[in-house]
């Protein structure tokens, strides 16, 4: 899978978590179900409860995550406040990519593959977790040049250390600038 460059960061949504005191459940986590913590198949990295300080345990194939409150972000068994910046970016995947298969093998590298990017983007110690909110297709001419790839539309919730001085603006530039250097 390759990120294509396109990268829209949602300005007006994006929310400084001092402004945004939720206290319920997140808002922006729809698709990541409960029921998912019981699911058959390969491997249940959830059986065991691994997530910690009120966190949700999301099963991928065979990984899965630990998910905070809304603004908050996972690490080292603790949620911590951080900066919210929801935006979407377009994938290339696998013609036989489903969106809807969120335990399969190519959801989990979809993940993998967000995850690394923004994390090599914004450096261990600023950032703190993207959470994938929706997949779509999209039915572009492109994609139809290559039968092998489709494009999906990844509707996605960065978050970063409180701590950070980054904004929208340098958030996007900094995207940009990861998508037009990459090989891929």
């Amino acid at each position: 899978m390759k990120a294509i460059i396109h990268l829209t960061l949602l300005a007006l949504l994006s929310v400084n978590t001092e402004d945004n005191q939720s206290s319920g459940p997140p808002t922006g986590t729809a698709l990541l179900e409960t029921s998912t913590l019981n699911s058959t198949g390969p491997s249940n990295p959830c059986q065991d409860d691994p997530c910690a300080d009120n966190s949700l345990c999301v099963k991928l194939h065979n990984t899965s995550f630990c998910l905070c409150l809304e603004g908050y972000y996972y690490n080292s068994s603790t949620c911590k406040k951080g900066k919210v910046f929801p935006g979407k970016i377009s994938v290339t995947v696998s013609e036989t990519f489903d969106p809807e298969e969120k335990h399969s093998m190519a959801y989990q590298d979809l993940h993998s593959e967000i995850t690394s990017l923004f994390k090599d983007v914004f450096g261990t110690s600023v950032y703190g977790q993207t959470v994938i909110l929706t997949v779509s297709t999209s039915l572009s001419p492109r994609s139809e040049m290559r039968a092998d790839d489709k494009f999906v539309n990844v509707t996605i919730v960065t978050i970063l250390a409180e701590t950070t001085s980054d904004n929208e603006k340098t958030v996007t530039e900094k995207i940009n600038k990861a998508i037009r250097s990459s090989s891929s």
